[in-house]
């Protein structure tokens, strides 16, 4: 039995030394092997990010993936991923990113579009088009901006095609086995620039992430730092340790020096690293924001003293008289259908710039009883009043959202 026992710890011994002996290239062709062996449906599914970079109405994002499970017209299994960043520019408008495409299980494209939106002065927003596919002669990587002819360029297959922050290197990092320590390095093909980079990962640090949870309260689960480049690109994650459980913060790092802050931060809803908002006029505007950003009409209803809201209509309509069940009904309806309508938000840049509001971005001007006013600092015409029933604060007047908020 000892014999055994310790033959056993000497290959234990070996088998660690080896394992710890792998180069960071080495472990990324095994996970790249090990990918193609199957389908993650864990994978699947869609996932939003939010937040902006400085609080009080700083220039705000919002990043969304979305990958599906498709086969081709060869019965080959691939990640269909449609991937969206926006960004608002203040008075320049938004600014887009978007990526689109197939990919084979172990991520190497099948076909990979980069659209990029970037707006130049009123009115005018400037196109590129960048798009890799595979053409009768091989691999074509093709370039258009505005109106201009695409530009074509022939080069090999590439084993990954990098669009930082969204596409190939994102998922990467969410299905990176996150044990402390370790590198993971692949050659890639920056699809932006058409030159040959590689994609770097390193888990840096474990932590408790607080999660929020539709079953039950928020719990901690165990959580990793993980650091990677994308050719120029410097980003930094935070997920849950489960392979494919998805990142909850993402930030793209600054190239300048050591303590620089982040270009870019954006965050899931689920995280939960601050406190409640707390019970004050401020509160319960910067949460109205919030719902209103996700589209959540439950938390909407709540926020909301529709009575107030459906009154004050009426008197601007010129109408009195009393309110009906169904008509008030009929009202709290529409109302609640137009808030979370996804064009009317975006087009008023409300997805990307109340995500991440705070008490704090808002300024109050105490009105007598129980009711207050209160308006968003970097946006002063956005004023709501609100009174307070049943110990919690509600929306009793909404301002006019005109494009962008205005």
């Amino acid at each position: 039995m000892t014999a055994r026992l310790g033959f056993t710890l000497a290959l234990l011994l070996v088998v660690s030394s080896q394992a710890a002996a792998q180069s960071p290239t080495e472990r990324g062709r095994a996970l790249q092997a090990r990918l193609a062996k199957g389908a993650l449906s864990d994978l699947v599914g869609e996932a939003e990010l939010s937040g902006q970079l400085v609080p009080g109405g700083g220039r705000t994002f919002v990043l969304q993936t979305k990958t599906q499970l498709v086969n081709s017209k060869e019965g080959v299994p691939l990640y269909r991923i449609r991937d969206r960043l926006r960004v608002d520019l203040g008075g320049l408008g938004t600014a887009r990113l978007r990526v689109e495409g197939d990919l084979r299980l172990d991520f190497s494209p099948e076909r990979l579009l980069l659209v990029s939106e970037e707006p130049r002065g009123r009115g005018l927003i400037v196109e590129t088009r960048i798009e890799l596919r595979r053409t009768a002669k091989g691999w074509t990587r093709s370039v258009s901006i505005g109106q201009a002819a695409p530009k074509l360029t022939s080069l090999e297959r590439p084993s990954l095609a990098l669009t930082p922050p969204l596409g190939v290197g994102l998922r990467l990092a969410r299905v990176a086995e996150a044990e402390l320590g370790r590198r993971y390095s692949l050659p890639a093909l920056d699809l932006e620039t058409g030159l040959a980079t590689r994609w770097r990962l390193s888990v840096d640090d474990e932590l408790q992430l607080v999660l929020a949870s539709q079953e039950g309260p928020a719990r901690p689960v165990a959580g990793a730092v993980l650091t990677w480049r994308e050719g120029g690109a410097s980003l930094i994650g935070w997920r849950p340790k489960r392979s494919t459980s998805g990142l909850v913060r993402l930030a793209a790092r600054a190239t300048g020096p050591p303590g620089s802050k982040p270009r870019l931060e954006v965050r899931s809803e689920r995280l939960q690293t601050t406190r409640p908002l707390g019970s004050s006029p401020e509160a319960a505007a910067a949460a109205f924001l919030r719902a209103l950003a996700r589209r959540d009409r439950a938390a909407l209803a709540a926020l909301l003293d529709v009575g107030a809201l459906q009154k004050a209509a009426r008197k601007r309509a010129g109408l009195e008289g009393p309110i009906g069940r169904e008509e008030a009904a009929r009202f709290k309806r529409v109302a609640l259908a137009r808030l979370s309508e996804e064009a009317w938000l975006e087009e008023r840049g409300l997805r990307q710039g109340f995500a991440s509001a705070r008490p704090g971005d808002f300024a109050s001007d105490p009105l007598e009883g129980d009711r207050a006013r209160v308006k968003l600092k970097a946006h002063p015409k956005l004023v709501f009043e609100l009174a307070k029933t049943n110990d919690a604060w509600r929306i009793t007047a909404l301002p006019i959202l005109t494009r962008k908020g205005r």
